[in-house]
């Protein structure tokens, strides 16, 4: 009896030290030239993630909902075309606003 529970006692020891003698992964750290802290904090708080494309190519991803179905398609962009994304929105709603909302001819 005290064979067993010295053996078992001795296997826990062995497993704590080779627990602790494991190689913790380093957090991977992205580094994204192309915009600022700022920018990158917005692109955060508006759900994109950062993760690693080819290269050393950094793309933001959020899920997005698709009308007509209940499903979320994941949508990853480089901050050159999330820019280029949100100008087209602001030059969309500045022609609507210069229109006063009435399309061309009316």
């Amino acid at each position: 009896m005290r064979i067993r529970a010295l053996a078992f006692l001795s296997l826990c020891v062995a497993t704590q030290a080779f627990a602790a003698d494991e190689v913790k992964p380093k957090p991977l750290v992205l580094d994204d030239k192309t915009l600022s802290q700022a920018e990158v904090n917005d692109l955060l708080s508006q759900g994109y993630k950062p993760q690693k494309g080819r290269g050393d190519a950094v793309l933001y991803c959020r899920h997005e909902s698709q009308s007509g179905t209940r499903f979320d398609k994941k949508v990853c962009l480089s901050a050159d075309q999330i820019k280029a994304r949100h100008q087209e929105s602001r030059d969309a709603a500045d022609k609507f606003q210069r229109n006063n909302g009435n399309p061309t001819g009316h």
